[in-house]
């Protein structure tokens, strides 16, 4: 018996110029295991890492499918993928550590210059389409926190 072809064959976006679309969803896995993170202190492989992971879903333009970044860390420092790459660069007044919830990031539009890293895609740079967003710091109120006055 012949085993069956596997081999996936990915939509490849264009890398020679900027391609606009909009962030479609965040995605979280509160266990996510990376491996191989990082070296120990003698600079031997140290070992996986389990924490809290977000991953950014867009809709590409002219594209069937949607395309995501790496899973990252659900950080904000300011050595952080999640925080160099696309919240500094989307969200105006951006720190390090600030307290913002990153599903503010949904909808919005974006133009993204990929690169093409083995046989897969990343985004090398992504800035908005128009405006930074202008983030709602803490806590976002919903009606069910609001308390309850009688009348």
């Amino acid at each position: 018996m012949i085993p069956p072809n596997k081999k996936m064959e990915y939509e490849k976006v264009k890398t020679d110029d900027f391609t606009t679309g909009e962030i479609k969803d965040v995605k979280y896995d509160l266990e996510h295991v990376f491996k191989g993170y990082g070296k120990d202190k003698e600079g031997n492989p140290s070992k996986d890492k389990t924490g809290i992971a977000v991953r950014i879903i867009f809709k590409v333009d002219g594209y069937k499918f949607d395309h995501g970044t790496p899973w990252m860390s659900l950080s904000l420092s300011e050595k952080s993928n999640l925080y160099k790459k696309y919240v500094s660069s989307l969200v105006s007044n951006c720190e390090p550590f600030m307290d913002f919830d990153i599903d503010q990031l949904k909808g919005m539009k974006v133009k993204m210059l990929w690169k093409d890293v083995g046989d897969f895609q990343h985004i090398d740079i992504v800035r908005p389409a128009g405006e930074k967003l202008i983030p709602k710091l803490g806590k976002i109120e919903t009606p069910e926190d609001e308390e309850q006055v009688p009348f």
